[in-house]
């Protein structure tokens, strides 16, 4: 036989709703609290690795002029001529210069992000605080 299906509503008491729904705002805003610091802890490791790739570019571009160098010393005990020399240290001079490149900062959605994590929070707060 086929059971029937009960489709009244089934209400449940709730002894202290007040401090239920205290508690229930102040984990959520526990839960926001650590989405801000997470948004924060990301905002941290993108600057790293932004630093790291700018110490990368530094760094390979140093080899290069080591290379340049090692490449216009002589490779025998006989030296050239001083004139030669000179010129091409003029030329290794005028590639010397330091190339960084500064990227554009673009705004990023964590910041939006973070904004909203924070409104939530003092949204919360305030409910909190008119219980």
């Amino acid at each position: 036989m086929a059971k029937k299906k009960d489709d009244s509503p089934l209400y449940v008491g709730i002894e202290d709703p007040i401090m239920l729904r205290r508690q229930l705002l102040e984990a959520t805003r526990d839960i926001l609290q650590y989405l801000k610091r997470y948004e924060e802890f990301k905002k941290v490791r993108e600057k790293k690795l932004e630093i790291i790739s700018e110490i990368r570019a530094v760094s390979n571009e140093i080899g290069k002029l080591i290379w340049r160098v090692k490449r216009l010393l002589p490779k025998t005990g006989v030296r050239l001529p001083k004139k030669k020399i000179e010129i091409e240290e003029a030329k290794l001079l005028e590639g010397a210069r330091p190339r960084v490149k500064k990227k554009a900062k673009i705004p990023k959605p964590e910041l939006s992000a973070i904004e909203k994590i924070e409104s939530e929070l003092s949204a919360i707060e305030e409910k909190l605080a008119r219980l």
